[in-house]
């Protein structure tokens, strides 16, 4: 700021300022929401989600548009996707004019557009802490400075008050931490009004980049910022290449996973969703975005994943590599640790160490997913302080969830090795994959666009239509019979295509199981066993 002085109006220019000063008050607060966060136990996200959206909004601070599609796409958690409708209210303000007569209708946005974003408004939470705000914000007069002064006030009563509407806060004595998280929200605005300085503490210095705030691996443990404890998994992705207008799509999605979960956010920039759901039906929750657009960045987080030692080691772990998130729910189990493993982003060693080492068990299996793979984990089972067990026959996705049908946590580890070896040396796979160049194959030229369909890693056909190339990788994968046909489905499969291909492996006469991922880059996986 340049001015000392309390400020009457805030315009376009202050983006950056007022950017700024919200970082620095959640960089103060983070620490506090997160232990405010006390469902199902403390130590949740919410203070971290929050300074998260801050800080991608700010990441490009070029104009409010760039400002707040920046919060959207990089907001996490309930807390952190309603936030980022809340600074979308601020931002645009800003186009206009802030001003003391524009507060109450500023607010009143701010209070529609979380309102909105949400499936199922739960009171005693920041959502009811913005209604009051808006409300009391239109009893208030004067300029910006002196309603922004008699707010905080009426927002403090209101987050004390939440202490005793949900029966988690009520129990644990403290307020609601998404409902403190707003009270932090228009303190800092009116700091910045004030010419009053925010200083947050000085980071960390193994904090590096203040994004990583809110990152974690999808094996880490996490606990929830609110819902109920029925649901294990907490998902979320952006969609875009929507298929029809945005105001559809968030309304057909809000209805969709309601019936998958629960703590339900959709928010929306205009040609993109950020999308948030507890449930227990991963592959669901990214199907259902799938029928309306392209996900990506799909991040699953496991709320029952266990980060302390247990009094007894288990005898056996398992680190199971998946390509995507998504596939996580396949593999959940205690002393199971799923590791995500794209082509292009295998694990490293230390990535299956760590894995193994979390599932403090006195003898590992490692199940590679991919043939890239196996080198690596062969190398960890060679340098590592555990006694490891690679399944090396399980060298690629239809492969390694065959070898889960063999798993049992009570077995014995070189027993249970050899079955799941032998489990996946009986699953012949194949994938329809796209081709990103130019090339020449043994089956002739290949343009960008065309489809190889591969069996055992060698390209047995080549297409223009994804669904040819994928009936010849079924008739192939048939040949020697079989009981059952596993096809998953890439993020870059259509729907209409992937039902299509589907009812081709329907027709072969096998039990099929079918399941979506978030992975690419290929366009399909099959398993034959």
């Amino acid at each position: 700021m340049t001015e000392s002085g309390p400020r009457s109006r805030l315009d376009s220019s202050d983006l950056a300022d007022v950017l700024a000063a919200l970082e620095a008050a959640f960089r103060m607060h983070a620490a506090e929401l997160d232990a405010l966060n006390v469902f199902p136990v403390p130590d949740g996200d919410t203070g971290a989600n929050m300074l998260g959206t801050i800080v991608a909004a700010r990441e490009d601070t070029t104009d409010v548009d760039s400002a707040v599609r920046g919060a959207v796409i990089g907001a996490r958690g309930n807390s952190g996707v309603i936030l980022s409708q809340v600074l979308r209210a601020l931002l645009e303000a800003l186009d206009e004019g802030l001003t003391g007569s524009s507060l109450p209708d500023v607010l009143a946005h701010a209070d529609q557009l979380a309102r909105a974003a949400v499936a199922e408004p739960v009171e005693g939470t920041m959502l009811t802490v913005l209604s009051t705000a808006a409300t009391a914000a239109a009893g208030h007069g004067g300029e910006l400075p002196d309603r922004l002064a008699a707010l905080l006030g009426d927002v403090g009563d209101a987050v004390a008050d939440t202490e005793f509407v949900l029966e988690a806060n009520r129990t644990a004595g403290v307020v609601d931490a998404g409902a403190r998280g707003v009270e932090v929200w228009l303190r800092a605005v009116h700091d910045h009004v004030h010419g009053v300085a925010i200083t947050p503490p000085p980071l960390d210095e193994d904090e590096g980049d203040p994004g990583h705030v809110v990152s974690r691996a999808q094996d880490e443990p996490a606990e929830r910022e609110q819902g109920s404890e029925e649901f294990r998994w907490e998902v979320q992705y952006l969609l875009d290449d929507l298929r029809e207008p945005d105001t559809l799509a968030v309304a057909t999605l809000k209805d969709s996973l309601t019936g998958l979960g629960d703590s339900v956010v959709v928010v929306s920039t205009g040609d993109l969703l950020n999308v948030h759901v507890h449930t227990n039906q991963i592959g669901a929750a990214v199907e259902a975005g799938l029928a309306l657009g392209h996900p990506r960045r799909v991040a699953v987080t496991d709320f029952e994943a266990d980060s302390q030692q247990p009094e007894e080691a288990a005898a056996v772990g398992l680190v199971v590599v998946l390509p995507g998130a998504v596939l996580a729910e396949l593999a959940a189990g205690d002393g199971v640790q799923v590791v995500d493993g794209r082509a292009g982003a295998l694990p490293t060693v230390g990535a299956l160490l760590d894995a193994a080492r979390r599932t403090h068990a006195s003898e590992v299996l490692v199940v590679p997913g991919h043939r890239n793979a196996v080198p690596t984990a062969l190398q960890a089972a060679a340098t590592g302080d555990l006694t490891m067990h690679v399944v090396a026959n399980a060298d690629a996705l239809p492969k390694a969830v065959a070898t889960l049908a063999a798993w049992d946590p009570a077995g014995s580890a070189p027993d249970l090795a050899a079955a799941m070896d032998d489990a996946a040396g009986h699953c012949r796979d194949g994938e329809v994959v796209a081709a990103v160049r130019a090339a020449n194959t043994s089956l002739g030229s290949v343009e960008i666009g065309d489809f190889l369909g591969l069996v055992d890693d060698q390209v047995i056909t080549k297409g223009r239509d994804a669904r040819d190339v994928a009936a010849d990788v079924v008739a192939a994968l048939m040949e020697d019979g079989g009981e059952i046909i596993m096809v998953v489905a890439g993020a870059s499969a259509p729907r209409r295509e992937r039902k299509r291909i589907i009812a081709t492996a329907e027709r072969s006469g096998l039990e099929v199981e079918a399941f979506v991922t978030d992975a690419e880059p290929a366009r399909y996986w099959f398993g034959v066993e």
